[in-house]
Parts: C-alpha cells; sequence; structure tokens
C-alpha cells in the first residue's frame, strides 16, 4: 500500500513536534532501525515493499551495516512508488507499514498484493514481484 502524501505529512508533522528536524527523525530512526535489524535479522521481510528504500537508507546513514537480503543493484525499480520525495516520508511510510504488515513475517513464502507504477502485483519476500 502506497500511502497519500499528505497522510504522511500530517503523521509526520505531529512525529516531529518532539525533534528540531526531519534529518534528524531519520538519522536516528535509520540507527534505532539498523540496532534492531542486528538482533533480528530476518526482520527486513516485515517492510515488505518497503525495504528497498530502507536499505538505501541503511547504506546512506549506517554504511557498516551489513543486510542479511541485499537488493541487487540491477533489480528493476518497479517499486519506485514506495518512494516519497522526503527520506523522512519514505521512513515514516515504511515504518507505518510494517506495523499494519507485520503478520507477513510468519508466512514469509506467500505473496501478497502491492501497488506498483504498473498497477496491482503480487510480491513475495525475498523474491520480490511475482509474475502471475
Amino acid at each position: 500500500m502506497r500511502y497519500p502524501k499528505s497522510e504522511l505529512e500530517a503523521k509526520l508533522s505531529a512525529v516531529l513536534r518532539d525533534r528540531t528536524t526531519e534529518d534528524q527523525y531519520v538519522q536516528e530512526g535509520v540507527k534505532q532501525l539498523r540496532d534492531w535489524l542486528v538482533l533480528h535479522p530476518e526482520g527486513w521481510k516485515l517492510f515488505g515493499p518497503y525495504y528497498p528504500e530502507i536499505q538505501k537508507l541503511l547504506d546512506q546513514y549506517e554504511p557498516d551495516y551489513v543486510p542479511i537480503m541485499d537488493w541487487a543493484p540491477e533489480y528493476p525499480d518497479a517499486l519506485a512508488l514506495y518512494r516519497y520525495d522526503s527520506e523522512a516520508l519514505t521512513l515514516l511510510a515504511a515504518l507505518m507499514w510494517q506495523s499494519e504488515n507485520g503478520e507477513y513475517l510468519a508466512h514469509p513464502d506467500q505473496p501478497f498484493s502491492i501497488d506498483t507504477l504498473d498497477g496491482p502485483k503480487l510480491f513475495q519476500c525475498g523474491v520480490g514481484v511475482v509474475e502471475t
């Protein structure tokens, strides 16, 4: 699910009340995410279609972190729909998706529906977009 930008902006505004900047939110959030993924290496599956964007944030802010799952550079950017025009919105959307859809970790082999630039597709953790 791609969240409407206006919904994310409203939620981000509420989240940032106690923070000074979006950059601080992203830096702290990515560090906490990295620490959590170190303890739960399979946790990347919880981010579903947002994981490629999460990995980009990890690569940028936590370059020493080596993920258990790496999206190959040649992987088509089919999930670009899950990238927002700010890192803070992208991170918030990924965390919201994880919170709402975390049960997929219990059944990682089961594909689920995501929105892509080409319309709805099936996505499977560790595989990516599944051709139907």
